[in-house]
């Protein structure tokens, strides 16, 4: 039996020596080698006196000198071990410890005898040493034998254990030594996965030539610049780390050298950029870069890349076969792939794992006889036989350098409580792979608690292998084949995954960024977004449209659902938008001005409309709505979308209200609370006169337009819940429209037949509670947000539909607001844009887009008017400009509420030191300040 044939023999050939030269070099102290000799030959001893017969091992370890010790001790007494990190959640530890069955833990770490005991395993400590150890001579052991275990996620939703003989590490050890000169002068690092292979070489490395091994504390390897500071202080020379550990070292520091001695870093575990061997260069430039591959089954390295600061591409290739290694790209029917045609990456060595582990039966032991394996890695061969990997193609992904099948992502969740369906995905970018984890309940179950089932991947999964995002559906949707529309699913997460890294790709695309970030007062707006899946409503509908106009020269039709790319991209400083002294408009801005204007003009007793002007109100409103909140509810299945509109409808309603209510109850006026309280649309004003002191009882009745909508928009959220959560219908959106068509029927027809005397000859009171509940407007609001949500010859059928209703609508209301909703929605249908005088086009959008201040302040400007004996011309365009400055004013403070706040916040802090200190003049002892000083 060769001396280097089995992976601890090099540490004792070095132990013999050079005894006193440093082995391991940690917080602790230094452990020179003759001392490491020592403890793990008195360990081993202990482990033989123990457990006579062969069997696994687990070593229950936290990052320390003790693992170490451990693993030395295994293998001078020909026992396989498996690591088993004690930062694993119970459950998971439990799982793994089923499959290889030790008969016998060694405890190296913080914890590890409890959790050794609640594992159900006897325990040994690793300081342990044998009653009798002076007679201590190695065990015969076979090099073809099992030397560890380790574990790979699972295909099949479970880990898999596979056994490993001495021979592939102990290539991997000469290999390395001899390609890059590793001597014993060399400092190395354990920096690797506890439970993975790489922590064999970042061990067996160093102790096989004689270097130190430097061990930092585990939170060395999570605080933010800890590991740099630590590399400061240990000069290692030689390191394995996975890139993402990579950027950890080099982050947030000035790009110059730091790390002099740095001569040889080893990447692996995930794709290696040419950003991050550029930023090596930079704080250690005597350090060369390698890229190294492998995977569990085809043990510690299969190929390597010398990567380049200038490398061509963005990632470094695997490059090509270790010593005893060969890379292979092959195509479906197993042929050599053309170079530069993409193929699965399979390995050929002799030095492949011996099998798989189960129920803790060891597979037999076998000499190096050369097979295949194959990744399932996708790749290409380039002419100088260089393999560059270009993705998987299974489930299989990287996180942090760990391997991770999703398949067992997605097994851990269909094991929680309520979970019907489950399934892991990738939905990460070019950045790196991310896990989200889409669940939905089974059938008759409550509601799956997204907290909860956060936790409980906390106690099954480690770290690494727990999904960044857990989204909670109904149902997960399915394709033709029965099988889960994966892209779907991904897609919808697509606008919130990651925020844009790259530059903006135009000054227009940059512009409009940061307009929408300003808007929506967010800073994760990416160039995919648009104006209505980032929640844009008809408040903020305005501003965003006079911004497009001002930046691309025209908005496009269809601005809202465009995203900011594509709104860039038709970006022109000739754009004009018009003719001359012409310009386009969109039509439902057009009549939204009119609308307001006609109504503010009617109730200063200017014109007389005959309801027409608050019908084509609500039918532009309804048009708006579903265009924007409709549509981005029915994508999202949820009425989040009409929540948000509520809020932003309910905030400036309750501010202007409130001092005007406060003041009446101040000045013991007459006065009721309903305009706050949100019930005006709700009562019968017929019962009370219509003017004088007691007029409509009291109550703001004018204020019943806005109340009615809200109740709307309340019963439209109200349905798309019912049907999405409890009907679980597919078009829970679609379905809620036509449900509030049905109900705005019966609303707007059957019941004034019933309780209105009179109705279908026009003889209704204009006061009468039928003429303003929100049930009689709900049918003309919904058909308007289908027009706006439907296409093509759905909403012609809905132009027809809307006809036939305006003609119902004519002989129980008045026939100018029946002629005002058909010529409304006809135009909105078939000229979706207007020519008007370029001066006229400003004027128009503001007033447009204060249509809510307008209505809101309008009778408080009368009555002002009114007090300075103003006439009601003179006054109308006060009350439209009013509303216009109100809302300026409004959209302003939003802007500026993130920094008014921080200005409070200093103030505050600024007063309270003013405070202390003139309290520090008056007591300047320190001692109690003296009553009434």
């Amino acid at each position: 039996m060769s001396v280097s044939s089995l992976i601890h023999t090099g540490f004792e050939v070095q132990a013999r020596r050079t005894p006193g030269a440093p082995a391991l070099v940690a917080d602790g102290g230094v452990i020179s080698y003759g001392e490491l000799d020592h403890a793990s030959r008195r360990l081993a001893c202990a482990i033989l006196g123990r457990s006579p017969e062969p069997g696994v091992v687990a070593i229950l370890a936290t990052r320390g000198p003790r693992l170490v010790v451990a693993m030395l001790a295994c293998a001078r007494a020909g026992r396989p071990f498996v690591v088993l990190d004690l930062a694993y959640p119970l459950s998971r530890l439990q799982a793994l410890v089923d499959i290889c069955r030790p008969g016998l833990a060694l405890t190296a770490g913080d914890g590890a005898l409890e959790t050794a005991e609640r594992l159900g395993l006897p325990a040994l400590g690793a300081d342990a040493a044998a009653e009798d150890e002076a007679g201590w001579t190695a065990p015969p052991i076979s090099p073809d034998a099992a030397a560890y275990l380790l574990f790979t996620s699972g295909s099949t939703g479970t880990p898999r254990c596979v056994a490993v003989s001495h021979h592939p590490l102990v290539n991997f050890l000469a290999w390395q030594a001899r390609t890059f000169t590793l001597t014993a002068a060399d400092r190395f690092t354990l920096l690797s996965g506890l439970s993975h292979d790489p922590v064999l070489r970042d061990v067996f490395a160093p102790l096989s030539l004689g270097a130190a091994l430097h061990i930092p504390a585990q939170d060395v390897l999570t605080a933010p610049g800890a590991l740099a500071d630590w590399f400061e202080r240990a000069r290692p020379t030689i390191a394995h780390m996975t890139p993402p550990l990579g950027q950890l070292l080099t982050a947030g520091r000035a790009l110059r050298p730091r790390f002099g001695e740095l001569r040889h870093v080893f990447f692996g575990g995930d794709v290696l950029r040419r950003d991050l061997v550029q930023t090596l260069a930079a704080v250690a430039p005597a350090c060369e870069a390698v890229n190294v591959y492998g995977s569990t089954e085809t043990p510690q390295v299969a190929a390597f890349h010398r990567a380049a600061p200038d490398m061509a591409g963005e990632r470094a290739p695997i490059g090509v076969g270790i010593d005893g290694f060969a890379v292979e790209v092959v195509d479906e029917a197993g042929r050599p792939a053309a170079d530069g045609a993409p193929g699965e990456i399979v390995v050929r060595s002799p030095f492949l794992t011996l099998g798989f582990v189960h129920d803790g039966a060891l597979p037999p032991p076998r000499p190096p006889v050369e097979s295949a394996y194959a990744t399932g890695d996708i790749g290409v061969r380039g002419a100088d036989g260089i393999v560059t990997i270009q993705g998987r193609r299974d489930d299989q992904v990287k996180i942090r350098g760990h391997r991770v099948e999703l398949a067992e992502v997605t097994a851990a969740a269909l094991k929680a409580r309520r979970v019907g369906q489950a399934i892991a995905l990738d939905v990460g970018g070019p950045e790196g792979a991310r896990i989200a984890c889409f669940v939905s309940p089974a059938a008759g179950r409550r509601p799956i608690d997204a907290q909860a089932l956060a936790a409980h991947f906390e106690a099954v999964l480690p770290a690494y292998m727990r999904p960044e995002r857990v989204v909670v559906l109904d149902a997960l949707p399915l394709l033709p084949n029965g099988k889960f529309d994966r892209q779907g699913l991904i897609a919808s997460l697509a606008p919130r995954t990651a925020a844009p890294t790259a530059a903006p790709a135009s000054p227009a695309e940059a512009a409009i960024v940061e307009e929408w970030r300003r808007l929506f007062r967010r800073d994760d707006v990416a160039p995919t977004d648009s104006f209505a899946s980032l929640g844009g409503d008809s408040l903020s509908y305005v501003g965003a449209y006079l911004f497009l106009e001002e930046t691309l020269g025209a908005a496009p039709e269809g601005w809202t659902t465009l995203s900011v790319a594509e709104l860039a991209a038709l970006a022109s400083p000739k754009r004009a938008g018009g003719r001359g002294w012409l310009q386009e408009v969109e039509t439902g801005m057009v009549l939204r001005a009119a609308a307001i204007s006609a109504v503010v003009a009617s109730h200063f007793q200017l014109v007389v409309t005959g309801g027409a002007a608050v019908s084509a109100l609500i039918w532009v409103s309804g048009v708006l709505f579903g265009g924007l909140q409709l549509r981005q509810a029915d994508e999202r299945r949820s009425a989040a979308p009409i929540l948000r509109l509520l809020a932003s409808v309910l905030a400036p309603l309750a501010v202007i209200e409130a001092p005007q209510i406060l003041v009446k109850y101040l000045t013991h006026y007459h006065a009721h609370a309903s305009s706050l309280l949100l019930y005006t649309d709700l009562l019968d004003y017929s019962r009370w006169p219509a003017s004088g002191p007691d007029a409509y009882g009291g109550h703001e009745f004018l204020k019943w337009y806005v109340h009615a909508l809200i109740h709307i928009l309340m019963i439209y959220a109200v349905l798309i819940f019912v049907f999405a959560r409890g009907l679980k219908l597919k078009r829970p959106v679609l379905a809620a429209g036509l449900a509030a068509v049905g109900l705005g029927f019966v609303g707007r027809f059957v019941l004034p037949t019933l309780f209105v005397p009179g109705f279908w000859r026009g003889e209704m009171n204009p006061l009468s509670f039928f003429n303003h509940a929100p049930t009689t407007h709900l049918a003309t609001f919904a058909l308007a947000a289908l027009s706006g949500l439907l296409a093509g010859r759905a909403r012609l059928a809905l132009f027809v539909a809307t006809l036939g209703y305006a003609a119902l609508s004519g002989p129980g209301y008045t026939w100018p607001d029946a002629v005002a909703i058909a010529a409304v929605a006809g135009l909105l249908a078939f000229a979706p844009r207007l020519t008007l005088p370029r001066f006229a086009v400003l004027p128009v959008y503001l007033v447009a887009g204060a249509c809510l201040f307008i209505y809101l302040l309008h009778f408080k400007v009368l009555a002002v008017a009114t007090r300075l004996h103003l006439p009601a011309l003179v006054a109308w365009p006060l009350a439209l400009a009013a509303g216009v400055a109100a809302w300026r004013a409004w959209n302003f403070a939003l802007r500026l509420a993130p920094a008014l706040r921080t200005a409070t916040a200093r103030a505050t802090d600024r007063c309270a030191a003013v405070l202390r200190a003139w309290t520090a003049l008056r007591n300047p002892l320190g001692g109690p300040a003296r009553a009434g000083s």
